[in-house]
């Protein structure tokens, strides 16, 4: 039984630019990476990314959103962020290996995820106060994926288009709505599931509100207990950028942040290759 774990991402350079640190962080602890592309640009940013993945050691199952959602009325972001439900339709994946859904600014620092085959495992439903369950993280085997959200090997994309065309706030204006449907679309479909069973891991929160356990933007500190897993600074590779921007002090804090985190939860390895990428996607990102 092999273990995955799925991504979705687009051309957002904010957000493109941590597929290569995600990836490593949860290969180093035995998950394998299944990444989703949406408008996959194939330019050189995208270019360094996957030979940045591929340097490092990295074989990455991708697959792509088809381009006939380009007149669809359904935002990249909800392709990208959605498309993440539906990775157990795509060939080649035994219906017994495990396949967890991950996302691209959530790194893993520890071996924290041991869920059962032959439950439906939800963690961190109690950070959103039990109403939905959250995308980081539910695993399952590739079988039980299919049958939770009644898909097949095949065309993921028909199944993507099937969903979102029967899922209101898909479309909706209001960013808050529309953000959360790939969350809304797996409730549904795990909430009713009565054919397996469900198990739960609580993680717990700090007296702010932010999860225990996680090295958070949030509420930034990296002398938490046992970490598990950080959820990104944003905007770290703009340290390399223009020195005169008005926020630059702020950016050069978070990279600075962030490195001391990596070599913390780290200790011992050399990420002389994180430099390096960031400085030159930093210099693309900005051309």
């Amino acid at each position: 039984m092999k273990k995955y774990i799925v991504f979705g991402v687009n051309s957002n350079i904010d957000y493109l630019y941590y597929l290569p640190i995600a990836l490593w962080s949860w290969k180093r602890i035995g998950w394998e990476p299944i990444v989703i592309f949406d408008q996959y640009r194939g330019d050189a940013l995208s270019t360094l990314v996957s030979n940045t993945v591929e340097s490092i050691g990295i074989k990455a199952n991708a697959a792509f959103i088809s381009d006939d959602f380009k007149l669809s009325p359904y935002r990249s972001d909800t392709l990208s962020q959605v498309s993440r439900l539906y990775a157990s339709a795509l060939p080649g994946f035994a219906i017994e290996d495990m396949l967890m859904l991950g996302d691209v600014d959530l790194i893993a620092l520890s071996d924290a995820w041991h869920p059962e085959e032959k439950d439906i495992s939800i963690y961190n439903h109690d950070l959103t106060d039990f109403t939905e369950y959250p995308m980081c993280y539910v695993s399952m085997t590739i079988g039980k994926w299919r049958t939770v959200m009644n898909i097949e090997e095949g065309d993921f994309n028909m199944f993507i288009k099937r969903d979102l065309d029967n899922c209101p706030n898909a479309q909706s204006l209001d960013f808050y709505k529309r953000w959360g449907v790939d969350q809304q679309i797996l409730t549904d479909r795990v909430s009713k599931e009565n054919r397996f069973e469900k198990r739960f891991y609580y993680n717990g929160k700090r007296p702010n509100g932010y999860a225990m356990g996680r090295i958070d933007r949030g509420s930034w500190n990296i002398d938490v207990d046992n970490p598990k897993d950080c959820h990104m600074h944003r905007d770290i590779f703009k340290a390399f950028q223009n020195p005169n921007h008005e926020s630059y002090d702020t950016f050069s804090k978070k990279w600075s942040d962030t490195m001391r985190m990596l070599e913390k939860c780290f200790p011992g390895e050399n990420f002389d290759w994180f430099l390096l990428y960031t400085k030159e996607y930093a210099k693309l990102a900005q051309a």
